[in-house]
């Protein structure tokens, strides 16, 4: 039996992967007590959230600390204990390069992490814990098909998702921004620039549009972070391309429910989507620079992205044959959508976390 630990208040993406890691494990009949870290748990997370009896191992989805780990060493025992690392930035904080060291396991979402954990566990002079695996994740069912059911505009709606919560951030929006403004007199008359942002960083968005006087941009309150419901599917269902130009990503689930939803993408070729991006069609790679620059608000480093490339690559996704070609290439993506839907990945998870109980 695993016992969870999580931010089920939340619909950060450690509460997305939790849930659905959580709901899998209780279909086997190995979920033990699921422990909520906030004051309050979200409506679509009541299910799970409870206990049910004690488990031998546990599973922390939370950002690696000392105390948290501490705590469940005490319970469980260290090597009882496994950790979910998703690093954005080429370095982590020693605290979590100490929590990964000591823990039975580590669960990564993609090889750009595994590489980011060993980097960190050398720099700070840790040992490799016993177990560094990885391990998929997956979108909602409700993405398959989406491009089907979308409605021709007379403009192209070209569609990016925020999630930063300080300006600037690592998603990519000031860059796109930068972008924008080179192209808005080819791309304005023919194609509007849909900005889905978060409630705090609404004004440090609208503030910079209006001072560069771009034209063709609207900017709208995100739904909430994570979310899986109605209003976010809808948002893919309307995009002609999906825009999301990180500098750096862990995983980028929006990029990989971009591609299952069928919709044309541009895209930063770096980290964490290196990993799957490979395998689906339909989309526009944007190189980084070989330079690194320390974002404000991260340890670590990310890669620069140079607006100039974003401008060209919207250039090319709006020209009229080479987005016929992506959306062939979006529509070929179905056959293989489904093996990247949650009910699909997380059977790798069980086998996963048998193999690592087996062994301790």
């Amino acid at each position: 039996m695993y016992d969870v630990v999580g931010h089920f208040g939340s619909r950060l993406s450690y509460a997305t992967v939790a849930s659905a890691v959580c709901r899998a494990l209780r279909d086997a009949g190995l979920l033990g007590t699921v422990t909520n870290l906030d004051d309050k748990v979200l409506p679509e997370y009541e299910d799970i959230v409870q206990k049910r009896g004690d488990g031998t191992h546990a599973i922390l989805f939370v950002d690696p600390s000392r105390w948290l780990f501490d705590a469940a060493a005490s319970a469980y025992g260290a090597r009882n204990v496994a950790v979910f690392a998703s690093p954005n930035t080429d370095s982590m904080l020693e605290e979590r390069a100490d929590v990964c060291s000591r823990a039975g396991m580590v669960l990564a979402p993609s090889q750009w992490c595994i590489d980011s954990v060993n980097r960190s566990l050398a720099r700070f002079g840790y040992e490799s814990p016993p177990w560094v695996c990885r391990v998929p994740l997956g979108v909602s069912r409700e993405y398959l098909g989406v491009s089907e059911r979308r409605t021709p505009g007379n403009k192209l709606r070209l569609l990016h998702l925020g999630t930063d919560f300080s300006w600037p951030g690592r998603k990519g929006t000031e860059e796109l921004l930068k972008a924008w403004g080179m192209v808005q007199g080819a791309l304005a008359p023919v194609a509007d620039l849909l900005l889905h942002v978060p409630t705090v960083l609404y004004e440090s968005v609208h503030y910079a549009v209006a001072d560069a006087g771009l034209e063709g941009v609207r900017i709208e309150i995100a739904p909430p972070r994570g979310s899986s419901d109605e209003r976010l599917v809808s948002l893919y269902e309307q995009a002609d391309v999906v825009v999301l130009p990180p500098r750096c990503e862990g995983f980028g689930m929006m990029l990989l429910a971009a591609c299952v939803s069928g919709t044309p993408l541009v895209t930063t070729y770096v980290t964490g989507q290196i990993d799957f991006l490979s395998k689906f069609d339909g989309w526009i790679g944007v190189p980084c620079s070989d330079r690194m620059e320390q974002m404000e608000h991260e340890q670590g480093l990310c890669p620069v992205v140079e607006p100039k490339l974003i401008a060209s690559a919207l250039l090319a996704a709006c020209s009229p044959l080479v987005l016929d070609h992506l959306r062939e290439g979006a529509r070929r993506n179905a056959v293989r959508a489904p093996a990247w839907c949650w009910d699909a990945s997380v059977i790798e998870w069980i086998d996963t976390l048998e193999q690592w109980r087996g062994h301790t």
